[in-house]
């Protein structure tokens, strides 16, 4: 008996109808497959178009955030917030500094006026005794000498002498040397600011820090000055305590330290040389103004006689000596070797000396003489600085 046609076995071929029956299910299925990837490639073009509008998008935006020009007022105002807060440390010093000075000064004033105006110190001197001055008013007057001249003299060297070379000391080492070592300054040349830009935005922070700080302090330090006699502290106006530390002296010596401080930072680029050679350029300068230019600057009175020439007591003496009956002048140690008495007599006599004689600057001027001394200072103080900005356009364009 065949397998095919054994009794209780399913048949083999009749499993064959069931198999055909599904095949057609299965093609009909194909077209609905076909149609959904037909859809999901339609929709690819769309994606891609999508995307690339975003892509392009992106890019453009990108392109105009790299290609933004800041404007110049922007950038420049921006440099000075941050140089303000890079060097904030300094300016709070500086304030305070500011602040206990001229509270000291203001304090000193009332004090001076006060001990004064409770006392006849009339007709006394501080230099030099007077007749008319009883022994308790001299007492008085050298108690004001000594307390408070002294106090007004330090202030006077603070204010004139020392405040230039500080000022120096820290534009060129604190502003200019350190940044330029460190290479700070790079940061800020990234953001559309040219180096010339930078360094006068450096340098505006000491600048107006001189003209205000400066300027408050001279109007009270001369007002504390003027509040008593002249006299009775000792300290006339052309002593050089005095005179350095009212009107526009300290403003322009502070202003010809920025300037001498910005060369040399600019120069030597290391913080400790900067300050060493601002420090000592600074006062370089200072004191052949001082010594050399300043009695130059206005011609000089001359007074002559027989003896030692009575001037004011707030004159300034330049100069003094010996005069011959033809007008020449020798100095007044000329005979200091010849002894006394008649030779000395004889020496002079030897000499053709006939008078004294005395150069001076009256009180009268003074204003004239600062304000042509101030000049002088500020024009060699732009000089310096256009030097600087020279230096810096050359080295980095």
């Amino acid at each position: 008996m065949s397998a095919r046609n054994a009794p209780g076995l399913p048949s083999a071929t009749g499993t064959a109808p069931a198999t055909r029956d599904t095949a057609p299910a299965t093609r009909d299925t194909a077209p609905a497959t076909r149609d959904t990837a037909s859809a999901t490639t339609d929709t690819a073009p769309a994606t891609r178009d999508s995307t690339q509008a975003t892509t392009g998008t992106a890019r453009t935006a990108a392109a105009g955030a790299r290609t933004r020009v800041v404007p110049r007022g922007e950038a420049l105002g921006g440099l000075l917030w941050a140089v303000w807060r890079r060097h904030r440390g300094l300016v709070r010093a500086a304030v305070v500094l500011l602040v206990v000075t001229a509270g000291w000064l203001l304090w000193l004033r009332w004090a001076m006026t006060d001990y004064v105006g409770a006392r006849d110190l009339s007709g006394c001197s501080a230099t030099h005794h007077l007749d008319g001055c009883s022994a308790q008013a001299q007492a008085a007057v050298d108690h004001v000498r000594t307390t408070y001249g002294y106090q007004l003299m330090g202030l006077g060297i603070a204010l004139g002498t020392l405040m230039p070379p500080l000022v120096a000391a820290v534009v060129a080492g604190s502003l200019i040397a350190r940044e330029t070592e460190s290479g700070t300054y790079r940061m800020a040349w990234t953001q559309s600011v040219s180096p010339t830009r930078w360094l006068a935005a450096t340098l505006a922070l000491p600048t107006a820090a001189v003209i205000v700080g400066g300027g408050l302090l001279s109007v009270l330090f001369q007002w504390t000055w003027n509040s008593v006699d002249h006299d009775l502290t000792g300290l006339p106006w052309h002593d050089a305590y005095v005179y350095d530390a009212i009107g526009p002296a300290p403003v322009a010596r502070g202003l010809l330290a920025v300037a001498v401080g910005a060369l040399a930072g600019l120069l030597l680029r290391r913080t400790s040389r900067a300050r060493y050679a601002a420090v000592l350029g600074g006062g370089l300068l200072a004191g052949v103004v001082s010594v050399y230019v300043r009695p130059l600057l206005m011609p000089r009175l001359t007074e002559s006689s027989p003896g030692y020439p009575e001037l004011d007591a707030d004159a300034w003496t330049v100069e003094s000596g010996h005069m011959t009956a033809t007008g020449g002048r020798l100095p007044a140690d000329v005979c200091d070797g010849a002894g006394v008495g008649d030779s000395y007599q004889a020496c002079m006599d030897g000499r053709g000396v006939t008078d004294w004689y005395v150069d001076y600057h009256p009180a009268s001027h003074l204003w004239p003489l600062q304000a042509l001394e101030a000049g002088v200072v500020l024009a060699l103080a732009a000089v310096l600085a256009a030097t600087a900005f020279r230096i810096m356009r050359r080295r980095h364009g």
